[in-house]
């Protein structure tokens, strides 16, 4: 076969219609996956989430009655109740890992769904600990229309909580809440309840509580601290994987859990011990405590803490300390 034999099929090949139209397909998916698309979120529902709706546009094809918000927004989407200590740390840890990975980006505003319906806005104490992580107040996106779509020029969109991600980088996290917190307590004019747990907290080297949502604080010790946890009677058969979630959170966070007293002693239901009515019974029963095991449990505890303490007191307490030693 000649040189332009060869020539002459290469240009018939190009000119038909099957490659031509192989080709336009080439680049326009090209083009589109090059396009920036922006999320858009219509509906104000907070009852029911089955009316509330998300599209994706294009910036130069927005919905004619669309409103665009500037700059970064994060949209946190998911069945964890912002009011509940635990629950809402546990969705807002993602946030922050993304932050870390991206020059400490801050955004602009929030938009917080639950189950689907809107929520606008957070707990007390979880307020307090992102105003300080990012060193700016919270803005809630309200959502005045619905009729109108609101897009967003960058968006962030989280549906899960810290459990997918590895111990290093939710320890990085915990890192960060901490310094930021204690740095925000140091420079606040005005010493409120909150600012004074994060006081307290730095300062705790062995925390004992009873299973609660107070210990959501233990985020904010040293890390290699120690917690002890109580239970009421009836826990352990009852209360499902949750009674564990302060275990965990002392591991991601780089606590130490040293482990449960379970009382097996309590109130008395009028039904089996394995029966789910009664744990409306023990749910807020009072604990008590054996003297000489708790009396050995704690030498045991306090013990292996003070060893550490001589040993890595330096190692703890590096970049804590300074309104400059955060990650950001």
């Amino acid at each position: 076969m000649t040189k332009r034999s060869v020539s002459r099929r290469l240009v018939t090949s190009l000119a038909s219609p099957k490659f031509s139209l192989n080709i336009l397909c080439l680049v326009v998916t090209v083009f589109v996956l090059l396009q920036i698309w922006l999320l858009c979120l219509k509906g104000v529902d907070d009852h029911d989430g089955s009316w509330n709706y998300y599209a994706l546009a294009w910036p130069q094809s927005l919905p004619v009655n669309a409103s665009l918000q500037k700059g970064l927004t994060f949209v946190s989407y998911n069945h964890y109740d912002y009011g509940n200590m635990w629950h809402g740390l546990s969705a807002m840890v993602p946030f922050i890992a993304w932050s870390l990975r991206n020059q400490c980006e801050k955004p602009q505003r929030w938009v917080l769904y639950h189950w689907g319906e809107l929520r606008f806005g957070m707990g007390n104490w979880l307020s307090e600990i992102i105003t300080a992580t990012y060193g700016q107040n919270i803005e809630f996106l309200r959502f005045v229309d619905e009729n109108k779509p609101v897009c967003f020029e960058k968006a962030v969109v989280m549906r899960h909580n810290e459990g997918g991600m590895s111990r290093e980088r939710r320890m990085e996290v915990f890192d960060l809440i901490r310094c930021k917190a204690r740095n925000y307590c140091n420079l606040s004019l005005s010493k409120t309840s909150k600012l004074r747990i994060v006081e307290l907290m730095s300062m705790t080297d062995v925390l004992v509580s009873p299973h609660g949502a107070q210990l959501t604080n233990l985020v904010l010790m040293d890390r290699n601290s120690s917690v002890m946890e109580f239970y009421p009677k009836g826990w352990l058969k009852l209360a499902g994987v949750g009674q564990f979630v302060y275990q965990w959170g002392a591991n991601w966070s780089g606590m130490r859990h040293e482990g449960s007293w379970r009382d097996p002693v309590g109130e008395i239901c009028q039904f089996p011990d394995t029966d789910r009515r009664c744990m409306s019974v023990y749910k807020n029963g009072r604990i008590g405590y054996n003297e000489t095991y708790f009396g050995d449990w704690a030498t045991s505890v306090l013990g292996k803490f003070k060893v550490r303490k001589m040993e890595d007191v330096v190692e703890r307490n590096n970049g804590y300390g300074s309104v400059n030693g955060c990650m950001c």
